[in-house]
């Protein structure tokens, strides 16, 4: 998705953060049957209802208590401030006098600290899908999404991409017949009351649940084409 006049100036780095991916990764259970018996009330995408609510913050209870415990010392040196002293050090590493970076979501945040711990040690820094470090580090009783508004966010998002399917008509968007708002919301109800059989392709079939397609949607608003994206999974849960 960068530009060839972009890609012939810069040598693209990405970097795991700590803990993470590539890295060496936190362990915070001591074997895998251990994990999977702790976190059985994480397995879906996002809990519906009561019984589901309360086996998920039991699992994510767990969780907290094996990775401040088992999972030390790692655990308690995955700050944003240590990854920003390891962006620095990746900067270091490439020959690099100053740093130019690119961060998407939580690499916005990332973005911040470095500035603010290295004001003099950047060249330029580009941060997309601005996270409020204030809130990312704020009240604690009040759930992360609720303080940075993502969901919110998501949602304006999603009704911009459905009005503008609107606009498009059905030669330029797959799910614009009739008013896309409405439809959505009555696939959205209808999901709620049970989940959906359709093909997977090989014969079989995969249940779509209303956790499942609203998590896939989110999925698809990170993307760069979004608007076709959620257009194409609301058309093929329609029909």
């Amino acid at each position: 998705f960068l530009s060839d006049s972009l890609l012939s100036r810069f040598d693209i780095v990405g970097m795991d953060p700590r803990g993470i991916g590539a890295s060496d990764t936190v362990e915070c259970f001591s074997s895998v049957r251990t994990q999977m018996q702790a976190l059985k009330g994480m397995t879906v995408m996002f809990p519906m209802g009561a019984k589901e609510e309360k086996a998920y913050i039991k699992s994510a209870k767990k969780l907290g208590r094996a990775c401040s415990s088992t999972g030390r010392p790692l655990s308690g040196a995955m700050s944003s401030a240590e990854v920003a002293r390891d962006m620095d050090v990746m900067r270091r590493a490439v020959g690099d006098k100053k740093l130019n970076y690119l961060g998407f979501s939580y690499g916005s945040v990332l973005g911040q600290y470095y500035a603010n711990m290295f004001p003099d040690r950047f060249r330029a820094l580009v941060v997309d899908g601005v996270l409020d470090p204030r809130a990312w580090v704020g009240n604690t009783r009040q759930i992360l999404d609720e303080r940075l508004r993502s969901s919110e966010g998501a949602s304006k998002a999603l009704a911009e991409i459905l009005k503008r399917c609107d606009q498009a008509g059905e030669t330029k968007c797959v799910f614009a017949a009739g008013d896309p708002v409405k439809n959505f919301e009555t696939i959205t109800r209808e999901l709620k009351k049970s989940p959906l059989q359709l093909p997977d392709g090989a014969g079989g079939t995969i249940e779509v649940t209303y956790a499942v397609f609203i998590s896939a949607v989110l999925g698809s608003l990170y993307g760069l084409d979004a608007g076709e994206q959620v257009a194409a999974l609301a058309a093929e849960v329609q029909a």
